[in-house]
């Protein structure tokens, strides 16, 4: 015979509880929902601050640091095809660390190469293109899903010019092309993306693919 018993909290322990209240946290989601946090912009600052007066109306040593740090906010993106004629100017995105053009357009031709599904979720962070004979060099290369990190380094290597990828779905998804999480140190400022990447939805993206063929 067994018996299963709770412990017994202590008298700190149940002031502690007491003192814990679930519309303090939802006041702060209320009040994030109508503040845009866009990194470098006045409303990160201002729900920063918001959490660090919380913090101090409750005695807590709070110190708040500003450090100078280097973060990609993507601007815009234009994607035009020049020739099969028809398809003009395609709706683009580009994600967060992708190489800026400088406003200067990149041209080249586009070969297809086909996306490796993905089994299993820790693959997402794989280099999930085909290790076969497509010859990417000097060349603009499209392929379906997101401009995952590892992809993008693999088909830098194989020599792409710049890369599309089409997004599953009617919106174009936001993201990030590297590994660097936050400011690149210089151990790993060679992750940097070296090509423009943008993104295209997958009605958009199968009009694109098909005229490569």
């Amino acid at each position: 015979m067994s018996a299963i018993s709770e412990p017994i909290a202590s008298s700190h322990e149940r002031e502690i509880r007491a003192d814990v209240s679930k519309e303090v946290p939802w006041e702060l989601v209320t009040a994030f929902s109508r503040i845009v946090r866009e990194s470098g912009t006045e409303g990160e600052w201002k729900a920063a601050r918001y959490i660090y007066d919380k913090l101090k109306s409750w005695g807590a040593n709070v110190t708040m640091l500003e450090p100078e740090l280097l973060i990609s906010v993507p601007r815009g993106a234009k994607l035009e095809v020049i020739a099969p004629q028809g398809l003009g100017a395609v709706r683009a995105k580009t994600p967060a660390f992708s190489l800026s053009t400088g406003g200067n357009a990149v041209e080249g031709a586009v070969v297809y190469v086909a996306s490796v599904k993905v089994e299993k979720i820790d693959d997402m962070f794989s280099a999930r293109g085909p290790a076969g004979p497509v010859d990417i060099a000097g060349q603009i290369v499209i392929s379906e899903g997101l401009s995952m990190p590892m992809r993008v380094r693999e088909y830098e290597k194989r020599g792409a010019r710049a890369q599309i990828y089409v997004n599953p779905g009617t919106a174009i998804h936001e993201g990030i092309c590297t590994s660097i999480w936050g400011t690149p140190t210089l151990a790993n400022k060679d992750l940097k993306p070296a090509t423009p990447i943008v993104c295209v939805n997958a009605p958009d993206g199968a009009r694109l693919i098909e005229a490569c063929r």
